[in-house]
């Protein structure tokens, strides 16, 4: 007799940027998990803003002012309460009141949407929370789509306004969801994007079944999905990525030649003599940690400290001119509560300082240093290239780059107009293009499998009513961590009741 086994609860987090039509991703992932049979429940975050009339002033006359308004609510949240994860506590405080009975009993079979994260503290304390029993969805859409979806939005409230204006208000919405850099609390959604474990396409109705359909059957157990041609390249250029030693952070790349064949991988190191970079066994080893500073860190500050004292005869105010450079040059780049005007300046994002290759430098010249063909080939990279690397992967004859992590700082679209396309197709273009599918962080998860046949050597069926996920663990032990979480809901609503009271 078959062992009955109990469905576990799931849970998931959007991770979607403003403009993609996440109504009909809902709905398509919504239809998947029932042909899984799983029950769907929406955890919509911004609901407790709208239950908080007397916290948040959400009323608005135009959907221009409505996106205004509930990212500024957002943003007071996390100020006033302290934590850039409110709106997830919140998430997690609507099963809680749903279902009463909890943490005693969980709802066999539930499948708790999470729509939608834009802070990467936000996903962080879900996957604290709920560990592997929760999986984590980017949604790419290309950003003239995510434009023109929005402006057919905003043509609600303002018919007769100038279309330019209206792709003026749209393009400027985005910026501020993508990357809120000068407010402390603000949304950051390209940094939360990278922590997905897979990415559905949005570029329209038919790419968003497409890739609902296969996330399915990624992640509730078809024995024969196997990896995209995509999906095993960037996996390599993650992999690549775990031998870097930098000290700010560890970037991988590699490069596909034309028929799909492995070229070369690539990390960002200290280059050694004789070729390549630094490994473990070199002697003597001079990678940036054994010198004990980041290089360009050092230079930057060294420019910094340089202009700022050439700037006190005359040009300081005498309070400033009676500081010393050093000193001037630490207030100036200060990035605490009491941030420094520097500390976000342009030459604070002065990266050509570094003794490290980069990734795709280390990929392309490793390529070449061996003989291998890098022309019309596909470069896949953990990060979208900076301006630097986007030179050589031109030389190089590169035909197309897909990367996981965008980069806000590269100067990529400013300088090589000429030569590269981002986010879209043109001719005689270096097409960049973001990833999609199965992400390095899901890889294993999904493509890992064991035995697939039965014992009269027939291979296995899968049915999707019976399906099971691949990702969940036995036993529920997040009952107590969701318990440990909601515990300081009451401090974030005493510190909301607080600033109230103040007005």
């Amino acid at each position: 007799m078959d062992k009955i086994r109990i469905r576990p609860e799931v849970f998931f987090g959007l991770i979607s940027p403003i403009g993609v039509d996440l109504d009909l991703v809902q709905s398509e992932l919504s239809e998947g998990l029932r042909r899984v049979s799983f029950t769907p429940k929406l955890i919509k975050l911004t609901d407790f803003l709208r239950e908080h009339p007397e916290w948040f002033d959400l009323r608005f006359e135009t959907e221009f002012q409505r996106y205004e308004k509930f990212i500024q609510a957002g943003n007071r949240f996390c100020r006033v309460s302290k934590r850039r994860d409110a709106l997830a506590v919140t998430g997690i405080a609507q099963i809680y009141r749903d279902q009463e009975d909890r943490p005693n009993v969980i709802a066999a079979g539930a499948a708790y949407i999470f729509r939608q994260l834009k802070r990467v503290e936000e996903v962080k304390t879900l996957r604290e929370v709920y560990g592997s029993n929760i999986l984590f969805i980017g949604c790419y859409s290309p950003k003239r789509s995510r434009v023109r979806n929005l402006v057919s939005i905003l043509l609600k409230s303002e018919r007769g306004t100038d279309a330019n204006e209206l792709e003026a208000q749209a393009l400027k919405i985005i910026g501020i969801d993508e990357n809120q850099k000068d407010e402390k609390d603000g949304q950051r959604f390209l940094d939360a994007y990278p922590h997905a474990d897979f990415i559905i396409d949005c570029t329209d109705p038919t790419t968003i079944r497409s890739s609902v359909s296969r996330f399915i059957e990624c992640f509730f157990g078809h024995p024969f999905v196997s990896p995209t041609r995509d999906e095993h390249g960037m996996y390599l250029a993650q992999t690549a990525s775990l031998r870097s030693s930098d000290l700010s952070r560890q970037v991988g790349a590699a490069i596909f030649g034309a028929n799909r064949e492995i070229v070369s991988l690539g990390c960002n190191e200290v280059p050694a003599y004789g070729g390549g970079t630094y490994w473990l066994d070199h002697r003597p080893d001079a990678r940036d940690f054994q010198l004990g500073y980041d290089s360009n860190a050092r230079i930057r500050a060294d420019m910094i400290r340089d202009l700022l004292g050439r700037l006190r005869e005359g040009w300081l105010s005498e309070d400033y001119a009676a500081k010393s450079p050093e000193e001037l040059a630490t207030e100036a780049l200060r990035d605490d509560e009491e941030q420094g005007p520097l500390a976000r300046a342009m030459i604070a994002d002065v990266i050509e300082y570094g003794r490290m290759v980069h990734a795709e430098m280390n990929a392309i010249t490793d390529a070449a240093r061996f003989g291998r063909a890098t022309k019309d080939g596909t470069l896949f990279c953990t990060t979208m290239p900076c301006h630097m690397c986007t030179k050589l992967v031109v030389a190089a004859g590169i035909k197309e780059v897909q990367y996981l992590q965008p980069y806000y700082k590269s100067l990529v679209r400013e300088l090589y107009e000429d030569s590269v396309a981002i986010d879209e197709s043109l001719p005689n273009r270096v097409r960049f293009r973001p990833f999609v599918g199965v992400t390095p962080n899901g890889f294993r998860k999904v493509f890992e499998k064991a035995r697939r046949k039965n014992n009269q050597d027939v291979a296995d069926r899968w049915n999707p009513t019976d399906a099971f996920p691949i990702f969940t663990t036995g036993y529920p032990s997040y009952l107590n961590t969701e318990s440990n979480v909601l515990s300081g809901l009451d401090e974030l609503n005493d510190r909301m009741q607080q600033e109230a009271g103040k007005g």
